[in-house]
């Protein structure tokens, strides 16, 4: 695999540095081509400017300066005419030797102006200059900036007697440039030799601009001569730019074309990021493909790693509700198994009250049957679909009945202390589940302290605000009864806290714990609508705090102990529907010894087919709701239908869809949960029976 990212890393690489090259190429070939198509432009202008120069001179050839002033309104539309046929130029002015204007083509009559200051005047006192380009300057009479060409004028003696000026705004110049290279990543210029910027695009901020002699363009023209090539930073926009400059004929300006440096850049990377996006896709595959092949073959030679690396697989990338979904589907199955085994282990413990040997060794297994019946359990809880009975209780009975049982089997090692706000909120809760809840934290508070410690179990109440409940998911701001259970152990770094709550996850050794008890709590708290912290520091102890919502309820339910007595039928008929031959024989004959008439039925309509015969005199069905075909919820509300009056007892291993809404069971529904007691199936059934009695 490392060889495959870094054969792919080295051909894109490769493949980068090649496309860079042709990126770089093809911006110097970008700038050349855009550059000869503005020097191009350029010397269109100049050679348009000397075609006045020329129309002018033919003029002044034939008449003096006082003649030219005396004819002024007809030269001014002669000029206007010429410039009109140069729409890249202003305006053309004839100015005598002290530098004032005989004649314009922009005015009539021709302003009473000295120019003799203008550089382009002073520049033609030298009887050696020709056409001479001025810098940008401000019109006298108002208008935009501009820069004037001059060139001397001879009257019919041939003599100089004055200079002409032709008019060009920059803008001529810096609107062709525009359709050269969009936005800031071009730019063209005309650049006299000694630096000053006659026209720009994109357009400078300030319109004089004159570069120094430590500029990139006065070094690079004074080291490569009339063309040039090189990078820098632009002494006009900052912007490091790509240059290629090239020096008109004739004229002592250059024409200079450029590009971005980070616009080659932004190129180059746009075209990697579409190979990453095409490549990286294929690379992953490729990538996946090999790690299958090596881990199938790490299987067939190792069969250690491979199931360790099976169960790191699941243990990160298995969720909540996946794991849910598997507890779920064996649920039902597995409780209908131990319910066999449970239900004949206890008819043995019944049966041989005289033989001590087989007592002691059915009661061993009933055991281990009664703990494998809470792993489902807690499979069930932490995957949120532990069927509960919520009551409005009193935190405090609960605490009451667990601290009893706390003192005797956490030893003696463990000091515990409760405290109890008064005037608790009541909640609406499953006694039980809280009960075995605050168990699990008080067993996983006693084996952080294996030298002993303080274990504090405190109730009181707390309203959550919006603030607090907005980082936690479907928790409501509002009333919250808050059991906060404290340990001074060894706690946590925050690498094993942020994995607490994962299924299976524990930092106890092999044997030592299932990593299914945080999770339990953690599930049948949020299946309540509350919410679990944590807060844990390594040498600190550890703080787990559980939110129950308030109940709307004014009083709470008094909570009893489970009863072990059996209690006895008086000759009813009870319907028990169940599609598994072993718990539909255990379930009868427990039934038959309790006092109980019974019917079996192995499916849904051999059961109605009872039920729709009124000799028969059934006042209880029992029938599980997980069955092939029609279910049982399905067979109730049939049943119900011909016999309003009929009492209906459910059970299940696993009632996630049919008889439970939320975690909840739905109202009215009375549900066992397999594997079935003995004394709890008798307690419901004579709750039932008895409560139809006296109703009846």
């Amino acid at each position: 695999m490392a060889a495959t990212v870094l054969g792919a890393l080295f051909v894109l690489s490769v493949a980068s540095l090649e496309h860079y090259r042709f990126v770089s190429t093809s911006a110097n070939e970008r700038i050349s081509r855009s550059l000869d198509i503005a020097v191009e432009h350029t010397n269109k202008v100049f050679e348009e400017i000397e075609i006045l120069f020329a129309s002018v001179e033919g003029i002044t050839r034939k008449q003096s300066s006082e003649s030219l002033k005396a004819d002024q309104e007809h030269l001014h539309e002669a000029l206007e005419e010429m410039i009109g046929k140069a729409p890249d130029l202003r305006a053309i002015w004839l100015f005598d030797r002290s530098g004032r204007p005989l004649v314009t083509s922009s005015v009539f009559p021709a302003p009473d102006l000295n120019n003799s200051d203008r550089d382009y005047f002073i520049a033609q006192q030298d009887p050696g200059t020709g056409t001479f380009i001025g810098k940008i300057l401000i019109p006298k009479i108002g208008g935009p900036a501009f820069f004037s060409v001059s060139k001397k004028w001879h009257d019919q003696t041939g003599a100089v007697a004055g200079i002409s000026a032709v008019v060009v705004p920059p803008s001529a110049f810096e609107k062709f440039f525009a359709t050269l290279g969009a936005g800031a990543s071009a730019s063209h210029a005309i650049i006299r030799e000694d630096g000053v910027v006659l026209a720009r695009y994109p357009v400078p901020a300030a319109p004089d601009i004159v570069l120094s002699e430590n500029t990139g363009f006065r070094r690079a023209t004074a080291a490569q001569g009339r063309t040039a090539k090189y990078t820098t930073v632009s002494a006009v926009d900052g912007l490091k730019r790509r240059f290629e400059v090239r020096h008109l004929a004739n004229l002592p300006i250059y024409v200079t074309s450029s590009l971005e440096v980070m616009s080659i850049w932004r190129e180059w990377s746009q075209w990697l990021l579409i190979q990453l996006a095409f490549g990286a896709p294929t690379l992953g595959l490729i990538l996946w493909l090999e790690y299958l092949a090596l881990r199938r073959t790490n299987q067939f030679y190792a069969e250690v790693r491979r199931r360790q690396s099976a169960e790191a697989v699941v243990r990160q990338s298995q969720k909540l509700e996946a794991i849910g979904q598997l507890t779920g589907g064996i649920a039902h199955d597995f409780n209908n198994l131990l319910s066999i085994v449970m239900g004949n282990l206890e008819a043995i413990v019944r049966r041989t009250t005289e033989d001590e040997k087989t007592q002691r060794q059915a009661r061993n297994a009933l055991s281990g049957a009664e703990r494998a019946a809470q792993l489902v359990r807690r499979l069930l809880a932490f995957s949120r679909r532990q069927p509960l009975d919520p009551k409005p209780i009193d935190v405090s009975q609960v605490l009451t009945q667990v601290a009893g049982l706390l003192i005797r089997s956490l030893g003696e090692k463990i000091h515990i202390d409760t405290f109890r706000a008064p005037d608790l909120w009541i909640t609406d809760v499953d006694p039980v589940e809280l009960e075995a809840a605050i168990i699990n934290l008080a067993i996983n508070a006693r084996d952080a302290m294996p030298r002993g410690g303080r274990l504090t179990i405190e109730a009181r109440n707390v309203a959550l605000d919006a603030d607090f409940c907005a980082n936690v998911e479907s928790l409501a701001p509002g009333e919250y009864v808050v059991i906060s259970v404290a340990d001074e152990g060894t706690g946590m770094n925050p690498e094993v806290l942020e994995r607490v709550f994962e299924p299976f996850f524990t930092t106890k050794g092999p044997g030592a714990g299932s990593g299914l008890g945080l999770s339990q709590v953690y599930g049948f708290i949020r299946q309540s609508a509350g919410h679990v912290v944590i807060d844990s520091r390594v040498g600190k102890g550890t703080t787990v705090k559980l939110y129950l919502p308030r109940s709307k309820a004014t009083s709470p339910v008094l909570l009893e102990d489970p009863s072990r007595e059996i209690l006895r039928g008086r000759g009813e008929t009870i319907l028990i529907v169940e599609d598994d031959r072993g718990v539909r024989e255990h379930l009868s004959e427990l039934l038959g010894e309790m006092g109980y008439s019974v019917l079996v039925a192995e499916h849904a309509e051999k059961a109605l087919e009872f039920i729709g015969d009124r000799a028969l005199g059934i006042d209880l069905l029992l029938t599980d709701i997980v069955m092939p075909g029609m279910n049982g919820r399905q067979l109730a509300e049939r049943a119900l239908a011909g016999r309003p009056g009929l009492q209906v007892l459910f059970m299940t291993g696993y009632a996630r869809d049919a008889m439970i809404h939320q975690g909840r069971l739905e109202r009215g529904v009375i549900l066992i949960q397999k594997p079935i007691s003995p004394p709890e199936l008798s307690s419901r059934l004579r709750s039932m029976l008895d409560s139809h009695r006296i109703h009846a």
